[in-house]
């Protein structure tokens, strides 16, 4: 469940492990309206949580990244309008990532709340 609905797992496509550097993808199942929880690192807790429509569509998603780590972030949503209050998250574009098209973002360690309202992404 932490790697495909919270989305939580290595780079290992890539050669890294030990989840210094890592992925993010969440995926939210149809019926469910939000999802919480975590993976014990030995950085610390990756955090993952989101809430959705109830037919799949993610709302928000929530991420704490441990401290001395970063993530690239995939989140299943078509990003035409990017706002950030937060500038160290960096929107890197659109991507497909394991068949499906995501916003991409690279995430510094620190704690990040996307709201996602229709095409427009805000982080705070």
């Amino acid at each position: 469940m932490y790697e495909y609905q919270l989305g939580i797992t290595t780079n290992h496509l890539e050669g890294e492990a030990g989840y210094q550097h890592f992925i993010l993808q969440p995926s939210a199942g149809a019926n469910y309206t939000s999802l919480e929880g975590s993976y014990r690192s030995n950085y610390g807790d990756v955090k993952s949580s989101w809430k959705a429509d109830g037919k799949g569509k993610m709302t928000a998603y929530q991420t704490t990244i441990p401290a001395n780590t970063s993530a690239i972030l995939y989140l299943p949503i078509q990003a035409d309008d990017y706002d950030s209050l937060d500038d160290s998250a960096t929107y890197l574009g659109m991507d497909v990532h394991n068949g499906v098209e995501c916003a991409k973002y690279l995430l510094p360690s620190g704690t990040y709340n996307f709201e996602l309202q229709g095409n427009r992404v805000v982080v705070k």
